[in-house]
């Protein structure tokens, strides 16, 4: 069994606890779809199969294996770590790392997937509002785009001339746990990571535990850089600051059942200003368009 499989195959969800029939039913249907693409030896192995690659990031950014909210896969454990760290959410170092986060409205960062060290996929983000985007460069028509309001997603292939049009896991338990925050930042990718961010959000009430530890590594040009490490079953997530500014740096993701690889956030611009065309939900004329909808 691939490491791949082994993510799809639900041990994840075991180490999580039982799995529900939510997650069961997007499991399998993920599964179908990801390794009907997915047929090399090795996820970590398939350095150059650029598209390969794309489709985990795309799948590790939609799949709920840790009962986690889709969205919030990158921090979700995020803000208790960084009180710790930082002092509290009433402190000006905690508000200094978050505030570019929580007030801007739109903006737009850089994406790397890595496997042992060797770049595999690098893509492109933005958001708008409760919008967001990923893309790859050179390549526009391949595309993963969040509707935080209506809680759906559409997955564009260009390659494959395809548009799977989802709802994003978790996100009317959410709306439940959270309204008025949800209100304000909406689901999807960006939305559900500011909204663990606001220390108005009640981490708790979402049910997810983990452990973290502070961190520190060198930084370019000297002096050390400080950050949080989160484990949870399934993931590793490490949240860095800029050592000279005290605003987010960097986000690295590390799923454990694919050994090796890494996921990297970085280039955060929130003075970017990205087209509503952009968030555009409807997919081009002549793609197939798989709707998996409830």
């Amino acid at each position: 069994m691939t490491d791949i499989e082994q993510l799809l195959s639900g041990d994840v969800n075991a180490a999580a606890g039982p799995e529900s029939a939510e997650q069961e039913s997007h499991r399998l249907a993920a599964r179908g779809s990801i390794l009907a693409r997915y047929n090399t030896p090795s996820a970590c192995a398939a350095t150059e199969r650029l598209d390969s690659n794309w489709s985990l990031w795309r799948f590790i950014m939609t799949h709920p294996a840790l009962g986690l909210s889709a969205a919030s896969l990158v921090l979700l454990c995020g803000v208790a770590a960084m009180w710790s760290v930082l002092g509290g959410p009433a402190t000006p170092a905690y508000a200094q790392l978050v505030e570019p986060l929580l007030e801007a409205k739109s903006g737009s960062f850089s994406l790397v997937v890595l496997s042992r060290g060797k770049e595999v996929a690098r893509g492109k983000g933005y958001f708008r509002g409760p919008m967001s985007r990923i893309e790859k460069p050179g390549d526009a028509g391949s595309f993963t785009i969040f509707d935080g309001v209506n809680g759906k997603s559409l997955d564009l292939s260009s390659t494959e001339k395809t548009a799977t049009l989802a709802d994003i896991p978790f996100f009317e338990r959410d709306k439940k746990v959270a309204p008025e925050l949800m209100k304000k930042y909406g689901g999807g990718m960006l939305g559900a990571f500011r909204m663990y961010l606001d220390p108005a959000c009640n981490l708790k009430a979402f049910g997810a535990g983990c452990s973290r530890d502070v961190v520190e590594e060198s930084a370019p040009g000297g002096g050390k850089r400080r950050g949080v490490r989160l484990s949870t079953p399934g993931m590793v997530q490490t949240l860095w600051a800029d050592p000279e500014t005290g605003e987010p740096d960097r986000v690295e993701i590390e799923i454990k059942r694919i050994d090796g690889v890494k996921t990297v956030l970085a280039d955060f611009d929130f003075n970017a200003e990205p087209e509503e065309s952009l968030f555009e939900m409807s997919p081009p004329g002549g793609y197939t368009l798989d709707d998996r909808t409830e």
